[in-house]
Formats: C-alpha cells, sequence, structure tokens
C-alpha cells in the first residue's frame, strides 16, 4: 500500500470541491494500478462514483482496501469483481446490526479484512483505552471488531482471525514488500 486516498461527499467534506476529489482520486488510483500496489481507499457517501471511477480504470490485480467499509451490501459484487477487499473496523459497531449483518454477510470471506481505525472508531465495547483519553481508539481493540464481526458472521473469532490474517498476507505480499510473497 502506498497511501490512503478517497472520495468523501460527507458532512465532513462541506466546502470541499468533489469535482476536485474526482479528478485527484482518479490520478492516484491510476497511479496505485501502474504501481501495482494496493491502495486504501477511505469513501464516505460517494460508492456510486467510487464504483463508477473502478470501472474505468480497474480490474485491480493488486487489490483495493475499502478501508472501515459501510457501504451497501448491493455494491459488494461488483466491487469484488474489480479487486476490492473491505476491512472492517468499530466503524461497523454503531449501525443497527441487521444492517451491519447484512453488509458483512455479503463480502466474500476471502475479501475480509478487519483494522482498528484508531485513533478514530472506537469501539463500542473497547477492551484498551489511550491513558489519559477514554475517547480514543488504539490498535488493541482490533479485538473488539473481531469478535464483533465474528459474531455477525456466525464464525469463531479464531475461524475469523486466520481468515482475515490470510487475506492480510495475499493483499500486502507484492514485489518489494517486507511480506514473503504468495
Amino acid at each position: 500500500m502506498y497511501f490512503q486516498i478517497g472520495l468523501d461527499k460527507s458532512p465532513l467534506a462541506k466546502g470541499v470541491d468533489f469535482g476536485e476529489q474526482v479528478e485527484v482520486f482518479k490520478k492516484q488510483l491510476q497511479l496505485a494500478k501502474d504501481l501495482k500496489r494496493p491502495a486504501s481507499v477511505h469513501c464516505l457517501d460517494a460508492f456510486p462514483e467510487l464504483l463508477q471511477i473502478m470501472k474505468e480504470i480497474g480490474p485491480f490485480p493488486a487489490g483495493v482496501i475499502l478501508h472501515s467499509f459501510q457501504g451497501s451490501p448491493e455494491v459488494v459484487p461488483q466491487l469484488t469483481k474489480l479487486g476490492s477487499y473491505f476491512s472492517f473496523s468499530g466503524h461497523l459497531m454503531p449501525l443497527k446490526e441487521d444492517k451491519a449483518r447484512k453488509i458483512v454477510k455479503a463480502v466474500p470471506l476471502d475479501r475480509i479484512l478487519l483494522e482498528t481505525d484508531a485513533p478514530d472508531a472506537l469501539p463500542t465495547n473497547p477492551i484498551f483505552f489511550v491513558p489519559g483519553n477514554a475517547t480514543l481508539n488504539q490498535p488493541a481493540n482490533v479485538h473488539s471488531v473481531l469478535t464483533y464481526v465474528a459474531s455477525l458472521l456466525e464464525l469463531s473469532k479464531e475461524e475469523l482471525a486466520d481468515i482475515s490474517y490470510k487475506n492480510a498476507l495475499g493483499v500486502f505480499s507484492f514485489q518489494g514488500s517486507k511480506i514473503p510473497l504468495k
């Protein structure tokens, strides 16, 4: 992975020109493809545009990691065909459980990754807190994400940990990385 890129149409991006975001995003995504590196993509409220751009530029044999994925289950099959992995974080936990379950179950097991998005996305049931600031997340809370996603998938924590680990090895094993090639 070379860096995180993305599209944001959420209220947090108020005042940011979306057309400029799209222009820069296309160049960055093309660069990741040309370099044969996975790209970590941040997408907020812009999945139709993301899908269209990925169709124009893709597929992505090195992978595209959809960071803190909360998109619609309906876009998962198309994004998967283009080479996407779907990373789940504590951002999934505030959703209604039925909605979160539909999203997670739409993703093929060989495309699931887990993350914390620390210092953001504090899980609803954190195990660890940042000393002096109970509102910040930390990487050790990936266990909370693992527990939650495993429960949604009706898998044991051990099974999901193994699946996510193997998927991470797959996407991060590329020529020049410190992880041995597949």
